[in-house]
């Protein structure tokens, strides 16, 4: 579910070990009802006490927490946004 060859999901630009939603995973039109069917086995997972290879990144996690994004957040998603989101403040 998690193979960034499926579309849904795609490795950060710094490493292959963080995943975060493919922005072009709309090209499926059923990609909303997948997402939906993966959060329900993550969190059969979790609830459960398996183990789920793969991670997600920290403005993910804080989206789901609902918690505020700063701009530090994105440092581990996109460097060069980052940097040059920075360099404009």
């Amino acid at each position: 579910m998690l193979n960034p060859y499926y579309g849904l999901f795609q490795y950060t630009r710094d490493d292959i070990y963080t995943l975060q939603v493919n922005p072009d995973s709309s090209v499926n039109p059923e990609h909303l009802s997948y997402f939906h069917f993966v959060g329900r086995i993550m969190g059969l997972a979790v609830f459960h006490g398996h183990y789920i290879d793969g991670g997600f990144t920290l403005p993910f996690y804080k989206m789901l927490l609902n918690k505020p994004i700063t701009l530090d957040d994105i440092e581990g998603v996109d460097p060069e946004l980052h940097q040059s989101l920075r360099w404009m403040l």
